[in-house]
């Protein structure tokens, strides 16, 4: 198939709610959203919404069973995210009753839904993208440059995402020239959160991204801290810091490059800051489980991520 066909046939989401429901705003616009859209074909059923429950999307078991039909489903192509929040690590115990589906799906979200990125990475060994959630794109809040490069890196029109602004912060990390491995990782506190549960992330051989909205250094520094007497660390390739969205103290102080600063003593890997994603408006896709190098380039460091399905 040539890459223009290829462009014309529109990809399949399936579009779930594993969280938070979506603000009112969203709920009111999905529906123009998603049957106008030129890129792709969206499977949406407002019955997944339940308006009553006082957390969550809806009960458990109801996203679950959305979740287990767009994995399990023959239609479609991608798995989107409405929005984050928090219920995701509900889902988990759930999963374990299904069998890998023979067909790979992209999953798509970020926050919450590190948990269940993590469970495919380790469970199915699929590849996942960390990537804004479909409700900024219909409240139309992400600029026109990121919403190009998702929208690129979706569509496999893009080969590998390089985010180009990375900075040392200890001297192991100074002292790269070159280093491999595949990233995992996502919202610390998620991530955290496995800790000591038989879905706990895995680091061996490999990049740990992390990124965190609204929490104050004493709280990183706690789940960092968790993460280290949990081995997380020990044979982990490196530690990539992304977005750290208002993560101020109450005087509006950042403690976070001090913090960064006593890690880079303590843990014997590179640490680099500068990965520019999470919940900032230039939320740039970043590949997660799939082949990443970090290389210096006469003064600056870069990661190349690959896109792989």
């Amino acid at each position: 198939m040539s890459q223009k066909n290829k462009l014309l046939k529109k990809t399949v989401v399936r579009v779930i709610a594993p969280g938070f429901k979506p603000h009112p705003e969203v709920l009111k616009s999905i529906s123009q959203f998603v049957g106008q859209n030129p890129f792709f074909d969206f499977l949406y059923d407002e019955k997944m919404m339940d308006r009553r429950h006082p957390l969550n999307s809806s009960d458990r078991n109801i996203r679950f069973d959305y979740l287990k039909l767009a994995l399990e489903e023959e239609q479609s192509d991608v798995i989107w995210c409405l929005r984050g929040g928090y219920g995701s690590i509900h889902l988990l115990p759930l999963l374990d009753s299904l069998k890998k589906p023979k067909k790979k799906k992209l999953l798509i979200g970020l926050s919450d839904i590190t948990s269940l990125h993590i469970y495919l990475q380790q469970r199915w060994g699929w590849s996942t993208l960390h990537a804004s959630h479909l409700d900024r794109w219909i409240e139309n809040k992400l600029p026109r440059g990121i919403l190009k490069e998702n929208l690129a890196i979706i569509l496999k029109t893009q080969a590998q995402v390089e985010f180009k602004r990375l900075r040392p912060v200890n001297e192991l990390a100074k002292k790269i020239k070159k280093i491999q491995g595949d990233i995992v990782g996502g919202n610390l506190i998620t991530l955290t959160s496995h800790t000591g549960t038989p879905y706990e992330i895995q680091t061996k051989g490999k990049f740990l991204f992390i990124e965190e909205i609204g929490e104050r250094a004493y709280k990183i520094d706690r789940c960092l801290e968790q993460l280290y007497l949990a081995g997380i660390f020990r044979e982990c390739k490196g530690l990539l810091i992304g977005q750290m969205t208002q993560c101020l103290e109450p005087d509006k102080k950042n403690m976070l490059p001090w913090l960064w600063r006593q890690w880079g003593e303590r843990l014997s890997i590179p640490i680099f800051v500068g990965v520019e994603t999470g919940h900032e408006i230039n939320q740039r896709p970043l590949p997660l489980n799939t082949p990443a190098v970090v290389k210096k380039k006469g003064d600056l460091f870069t990661l190349s991520v690959e896109n792989n399905e």
